[in-house]
């Protein structure tokens, strides 16, 4: 079985987030469940999303921090709030 398409891991703290990981590579090691790790990238909303942030790791693999992703054609990019480049999003609306 593979994860290719898990979304969003949310967390008030950089320690929750990583706590949220370990349990998900447990799971995935329990569950014979191989994690895609050039698809997971983590990326910073709030107050102080510019700032430096410890790294996040899967099992034993690093975690990329980014400052903008793109999910099903859509470009979510961090800030003080979570953005959404509308550009994208209308030429998504155009062709639905």
């Amino acid at each position: 079985m593979y994860a290719n398409e898990l979304l969003l891991f949310l967390s008030a703290s950089v320690s929750g987030l990583q706590s949220t990981l370990d349990i998900c590579h447990r799971c995935g090691l329990n569950n014979s469940i191989v994690f895609n790790y050039a698809k997971y990238v983590c990326l910073k909303i709030g107050l102080n999303w510019h700032r430096q942030t410890s790294q996040m790791c899967l099992g034993t693999r690093k975690l990329e921090w980014v400052t903008g992703v793109k999910y099903l054609g859509i470009v979510f990019n961090s800030g003080h709030a979570l953005k959404v480049n509308q550009l994208h999003t209308e030429e998504i609306l155009c062709f639905l």
